[in-house]
């Protein structure tokens, strides 16, 4: 009998980072590749939202976080998303 896993399933990006739309399948490994200035630190610096409770907390390397705050929310139909397996079922974050 296998046990459930919980924990985020799938990540997606929508009109942030460079992306109209990013997703991201995060229940098996993930391999993220491609040329220069394509996104891919990108998308990965962006999980750091729905993850950690305080910007304070996040890192962008040479980026201020107000630098990083305007990237990646530069619009108000911006959007960094998760969907989390719970205990009691899926829910979007």
């Amino acid at each position: 009998m296998s046990k459930e896993r919980y924990g985020i399933r799938r990540f997606a990006l929508l009109n942030t980072a460079g992306y109209s739309l990013g997703l991201f399948p995060l229940e098996e490994p993930l391999s993220v590749y491609g040329a220069n200035n394509l996104g891919k630190s990108a998308s990965i610096n962006a999980l750091q939202f729905p993850i950690l409770a305080r910007m304070s907390d996040m890192s962008f390397g040479k980026y201020s976080l107000e630098q990083s705050r305007k990237f990646y929310f530069a619009s108000d139909t911006s959007y960094i998303l998760v969907e989390v397996a719970l205990p009691h079922g899926p829910h979007v974050i």
